[in-house]
């Protein structure tokens, strides 16, 4: 089952605004986690807290979230755990996507997003 499917099966749209926890992680690839538009009542996501982590220190380590005029970037140059409160508000009716670059080779990078869609 695709992680798009998990996280489709996940959101129950109807029983909404409760709060959302979505996971990914990947090995030296982009760890990606999509916050599916919600074109049936046009509601937006909020996005609290994202927490990433990188198996050891990463090569270019940026966490970025994607949905609305401008995209939040931020560094992450060390291994370990890492919570960013972001405080993101998403557009009504659109998608949000978090994703944690690749960390380099060998390095796998996590990826936890709470966020609720009112």
């Amino acid at each position: 089952m695709s992680l798009e499917t998990q996280v489709q099966e996940l959101i129950d749209l109807s029983s909404y605004p409760q709060d959302s926890s979505l996971y990914n992680e990947g090995s030296n690839v982009p760890v990606t986690v999509t916050l599916p538009a919600d074109t049936t009542n046009g509601k937006s996501w909020h996005i609290d807290t994202i927490t990433v982590s990188y198996s050891a220190a990463p090569t270019g380590g940026l966490l970025s979230v994607y949905g609305g005029a401008t995209p939040f970037r931020v560094d992450i140059i060390a291994g370990g755990p890492t919570a960013v409160a972001v405080f993101r508000n998403g557009t009504p009716g659109q998608a949000l996507s978090v994703v944690l670059a690749p960390g380099g080779s060998g390095i796998t990078g996590r990826v936890n997003v709470n966020a609720k869609l009112d």
